[in-house]
């Protein structure tokens, strides 16, 4: 089989899809040599290449990273969720007893998707907001901020074949979010990927757009990690 990088993107209303396989029609020849001098031949070669590709797009989605002087993805990730909900509901004491008071979590849910915005949050507190009481509130916002990351975790290898134990749990934790699977046709082998999470076709949390920007880039990528693995090596 070929030691090179190819890749598709496929998007519809609930899913988002990647393929990464071999194809020695898109390689430069130098990337096959920096391979074959790190030891990655035919399948680990596809693997390893595979691996790259989804940290990289796991990096690129919603919230992203690395940590900037923002902050780090997760914490910035549960700041907004906080911003959000505290801007879609207002805390009343627990002797409150109004009839706008909200008291179960699938009208919370309800009410907090009608009040997010094309961004998928609440950007500013709205008049006349609903009123929940302090613990309903919290056991709600625990449940939304259990969610951060899962865009992500819709791309992150559920096996542990590509290696990629530097995603963090807060990501793998989503183990349901989406698929990873090899395969293999004519000798050559190929990864799939399909991120089940409906928003990650948002462009603001991915789009299909932006992960085919990627995934067109991605040679470059593979070339500077197949480098820095030769340097530890000390064979570059």
């Amino acid at each position: 089989m070929g030691c090179g990088l190819a890749s598709s993107v496929s998007a519809c209303s609930r899913s988002m899809k990647v393929s990464i396989k071999g194809d020695d029609k898109e390689i430069q020849r130098q990337l096959k040599r920096l391979a074959k001098k790190a030891g990655l031949i035919n399948d680990e070669f596809i693997d390893y290449a595979a691996g790259v590709a989804q940290r990289t797009v796991v990096r690129n989605v919603q919230p992203f990273g690395p940590p900037s002087k923002k902050g780090k993805p997760k914490e910035l990730g549960e700041g907004a969720v906080k911003t959000s909900v505290h801007n879609a509901f207002q805390i009343v004491k627990n002797n409150y007893t109004g009839t706008d008071l909200v008291t179960g979590m699938s009208e919370m849910h309800q009410l907090h998707q009608r009040a997010r915005n094309s961004r998928g949050r609440v950007g500013h507190k709205r008049a006349n907001r609903p009123k929940v009481k302090y613990a309903l509130f919290h056991t709600y916002l625990a449940t939304v901020i259990a969610k951060v990351g899962k865009a992500k975790g819709g791309f992150a290898d559920r096996n542990g074949e590509l290696g990629n134990a530097r995603i963090p749990k807060w990501v793998t934790r989503h183990d349901g979010a989406g698929t990873s699977s090899k395969s293999k046709s004519d000798n050559v082998a190929e990864w799939r990927f399909a991120n089940n999470q409906s928003h990650t076709k948002d462009g603001y949390v991915m789009g299909a757009s932006q992960l085919r920007g990627i995934l067109q880039g991605q040679n470059k990528t593979l070339k500077k990690s197949l480098e820095g693995k030769l340097r530890k090596l000390g064979k570059l």
